[in-house]
């Protein structure tokens, strides 16, 4: 890109759209699904062993002991926590797209105007109530889809353009271009 278009400034509005970008690309990152896995691993052992605790209660309360316990109660107690733990588990994800949302009001507030400018030392962004400048080797990866180009500078934290923001497509397509030059180095 030549350095007659640098920098690149560009002005907009925050919407729910770009932080559900963020939100969406983060999902890709390998680190954050390894983890995604860990924890879906520490769960189910979470929930054998609540399910055995909650046997050996109900058993002593009941005055059976381990060695009396009859396999259909064993059973139904299993079923019964684990009917419970799967409940709680489809609550937390139907309460995450209304947390994201709630998330995004309470982040931006009222203003969600924002300013960010690419120039050959990193990105500038500008609010009404912060600025802030991250240099080029702090940012971890990009990723670039036909709506936003996102700077990441942490798992779930990036610098958002969205292709509205540009004047012109080929704007849109300078502004990749650069990116992917600058971060050309850098492993993703």
């Amino acid at each position: 890109m030549p350095g007659s278009l640098l920098p690149i400034r560009v002005s907009y509005v925050i919407e729910l759209e770009d932080h559900q970008a963020v939100t969406r690309a983060s999902r890709t990152d390998e680190g954050l699904k390894a983890l995604g896995r860990k924890r879906t691993f520490a769960t189910l052992a979470g929930t054998l062993l609540i399910s055995l605790v909650v046997m050996a209660i109900l058993g002593r309360l009941m005055g059976i002991s381990w060695g009396w316990l009859d396999w259909r109660f064993l059973v139904s107690v299993l079923y019964v926590t684990l009917i419970f733990h799967l409940a709680f588990l489809a609550s937390v994800y139907v309460m995450a797209k209304w947390t994201a949302r709630r998330l995004f009001f309470l982040t931006y507030g009222a203003d969600k105007s924002v300013t960010h400018e690419i120039s050959e030392n990193g990105i500038t962004s500008e609010s009404r109530t912060s600025r802030g400048t991250c240099g080029w080797p702090d940012i971890r990866h990009y990723e670039a889809t036909s709506e936003h180009l996102l700077l990441f500078i942490g798992p779930m934290e990036a610098y958002v353009f969205p292709h509205r923001a540009f004047e012109s497509e080929t704007d849109f397509q300078a502004a990749v271009a650069f990116v992917k030059e600058k971060m050309s180095g850098k492993a993703l």
